[in-house]
């Protein structure tokens, strides 16, 4: 029997991903109801693709199990619903030889797609650290928009440094809808529209932007000159969550 008041947000890491979503929690921003468990999957995107690929019988709360001997065990019946948040790193190459990571990025949108089933996917373009790549009064990111491959290693230390949202001690829910805010602004720009803020979420909304048709527009980027156009995954699912008004 499915636990209808228990929710699954399966993370990539174990610090930075735990402390970020335990904030989060404490902003009262989930029904009361709802228990959240973090649980840290401590590796990446294609070895979970890698994991899946061995067994397809498997679902993503067995191989979290078999992965993390010391975590509580527990299975798919005891949520009613699962997130998985990762991160793109296209950069993170740890694949058989022959695979293209954007056909695996791909096909694990395709697979983790409904939240009820076997878990509903959220990336993080180029890394958790997207969240608080954000500016005082623009939208832009400190990269303005766009960062190459060839500077993601330092992509953290750029949005640490100086940084007056790199302490998400002291987020508030007004923060948040800020970054939800800037979230649609920036959606606005990759899909190529020219919308008044006030009529973005009316269109993100009506033509169900989903992680899929993000992850497109990021591959066409990406194949052309290896940008990512630097989007949080924590936005995208308070988006479907929260309540946000944009005036």
């Amino acid at each position: 029997m499915i636990n209808k008041n228990k929710i699954a947000f399966i993370l990539e890491g174990e610090k930075r991903e735990k402390h970020y979503f335990t904030e989060l929690i404490k902003l009262e921003i989930f029904p009361k109801e709802i228990e959240i468990i973090l649980l840290s999957a401590k590796f990446n995107l294609y070895t979970l693709w890698q994991e899946l690929n061995k067994d397809e019988n498997l679902d993503v709360i067995e191989i979290i199990n078999e992965k993390n001997k010391n975590q509580n065990k527990l299975n798919r019946n005891d949520f009613s619903e699962i997130y998985l948040f990762f991160d793109y790193d296209p950069q993170q190459r740890n694949l058989p030889k022959g695979y293209d990571f954007k056909d695996v990025i791909k096909k694990m949108l395709e697979t983790f797609n409904n939240e009820t089933e076997n878990g509903k996917l959220y990336i993080s373009y180029p890394m958790i650290e997207a969240l608080r790549d954000i500016k005082e009064n623009t939208c832009c990111s400190f990269y303005k928009c766009y960062i190459p491959k060839e500077k993601l290693s330092s992509y953290k230390e750029k949005t640490g440094n100086k940084n007056v949202y790199n302490n998400i001690k002291k987020y508030t829910k007004e923060t948040l809808e800020m970054i939800m805010a800037i979230f649609l602004v920036r959606c606005n720009c990759l899909f190529n529209k020219q919308l008044h803020l006030t009529e973005i979420l009316s269109w993100y909304k009506k033509e169900e932007i989903s992680p899929l048709m993000i992850l497109e527009k990021e591959l066409e980027l990406y194949n052309k000159n290896k940008n990512i156009f630097i989007l949080s995954a924590i936005p995208e699912f308070l988006i479907g969550v929260y309540p946000i008004i944009i005036n």
